[in-house]
């Protein structure tokens, strides 16, 4: 349900959907990991990511992370 919330909202692509869903899943380790690192774990790029919470409206990995668990 959140999933199709965030696809709605914010225009989420399929991959975008994929890293979501790794989020979700792992909100409690987002803070721990690098951007290149959540890559590698979702199987997708670094950019994707970056782009990813840009979409979200984030101005950078780094400020999502730090407001993740507000978002």
């Amino acid at each position: 349900m959140i999933l199709k919330q965030l696809e709605k909202d914010y225009k989420l692509n399929e991959n975008d959907l994929f890293i979501a869903r790794y989020i979700l899943e792992h909100s409690e380790e987002i803070p721990l990991l690098s951007s290149h690192q959540l890559a590698k774990e979702t199987f997708t790029s670094p950019t994707a990511i970056i782009r990813f919470v840009k979409k979200l409206g984030f101005e950078s990995y780094n400020d999502f992370k730090l407001n993740i668990h507000s978002f």
